[in-house]
């Protein structure tokens, strides 16, 4: 559930809950080999965001609160038994804050900052050569950017900053380093479009001896209207996982095809490929994932 609410013609509020239960990703770093099925999860989450315009000038604090709560996931015999996961079950609060500065109607300018503080429910299996401890932490991301609107050309956001996570048990390194993130949309021409998209963000991780991962990725997609009910798209991605703590480096390369065919103004099929492959540094981690996923959607 989300909504907005116009308090005056320069401040507005927008704010959002909601609760979703989720598998994880097959080839997720967390989930043991040996899981019989992929990992299930829980996540309840709500933000609220005031902006406020003084004439070219924006301000806009928020606040943003998660909960996930990770299941037990049983593992395939000879091993048996399940993993507990207890102790990926967390708390994450952000609070963050962003100036902007319109330079232009089409051009603005912006500097933003976040604190993050996040709390584990329980004490880590293994950290730091067999100690135990939470993996309690708290970090900023400071960035500085443009967002733009160029109308029929292009739109999009860009930033770049430092990030730094700090761990509250001495057994775990911190983590820091250059971050960025932005997505932009090229209107090619009126029936193709192109989007470019791409973050480094430091992200959690629960595997014995490693803090958490810089997470460096890339997107680039094209959307097509072959006809006025026919829509076509393929993308390509790509990710750099780089551990803390521990000597581990994944690299995950995708690419995907999809097309749509508006059956009516309420109805659509849409058929889509994606390729998945990681290559990693760490034992028996390389995958190679292949899916197909064919929907029929409404709408009102």
């Amino acid at each position: 559930v989300d909504g907005r609410v116009d308090v005056t013609r320069d401040t507005f509020a927008t704010a959002a809950v909601g609760y979703s239960v989720q598998r994880e990703d097959r080839g997720s770093p967390d989930l043991p080999s040996a899981a019989a099925e992929p990992g299930e999860f829980e996540e309840f989450f709500a933000n609220v965001f005031l902006t406020h315009r003084f004439n070219r000038l924006s301000l806009r604090p928020g606040f943003e609160y998660t909960d996930t709560d990770y299941e037990d996931v049983p593992l395939l015999p000879p091993a048996g038994g399940a993993v507990n996961n207890d102790d990926r079950d967390r708390d994450e609060i952000v609070g963050s804050l962003r100036a902007s500065y319109e330079v232009s109607p089409a051009f603005s300018v912006f500097g933003e900052g976040r604190y993050r503080e996040i709390k584990y429910d329980n004490f880590d299996d293994n950290l730091g050569g067999g100690g135990v401890a939470r993996r309690d932490s708290e970090g900023y991301d400071a960035l500085v950017g443009t967002s733009f609107d160029l109308g029929a050309l292009a739109r999009g956001e860009v930033a770049v900053g430092y990030t730094e996570q700090e761990y509250d048990s001495a057994l775990i390194p911190d983590v820091d380093g250059f971050i960025y993130e932005g997505s932009v949309e090229w209107f090619a021409t009126e029936l193709t479009t192109v989007n470019l998209s791409g973050a480094r963000s430091v992200e959690e991780t629960t595997i014995n001896n490693a803090a958490g991962y810089l997470s460096t990725s890339v997107a680039l997609g094209v959307d097509h209207e072959l006809r006025r009910n026919i829509l076509v798209g393929a993308d390509a991605n790509y990710t750099n996982s780089a551990y803390e703590g521990i000597n581990r480096d994944d690299d995950v390369i995708g690419f995907g095809v999809d097309g749509t065919y508006l059956l009516n103004r309420n109805f659509s099929v849409s058929l889509e490929y994606d390729f998945e492959s990681r290559e990693s540094n760490a034992a028996a981690s390389d995958y190679d994932t292949n899916s197909v996923l064919l929907s029929l959607r409404a709408a009102l």
